[in-house]
């Protein structure tokens, strides 16, 4: 009779060790979901601004181009256009 309550409780314990296990592993994945989602976001946030910057580089660099191609012109003419 007690080997019997001796297996009933060693699969209680087992079943509650399995209980735990799948609770931290579900824990463990709520929380790479969270930090999935953090870095999903930043990752995009800075593609934005490498855009946004690129973007202001190119106005910065079309400004610049214009500047020197009426410089340009003013050289070879000797007067402003």
């Amino acid at each position: 009779m007690s080997s019997v309550i001796a297996i009933v409780e060693a699969n209680a314990d087992m079943t509650e060790a399995s209980n735990v296990m799948q609770l931290r592993r579900q824990q463990r994945a709520a929380k790479l979901e969270r930090v999935t989602l953090l870095a999903r976001r930043y990752l995009a946030a800075v593609c934005i601004q490498r855009k946004f910057r690129c973007h202001r580089l190119m106005l910065r660099a079309k400004r610049n181009l214009h500047s020197l191609r009426l410089l340009q012109v003013i050289d070879k003419t000797g007067r402003a256009v």
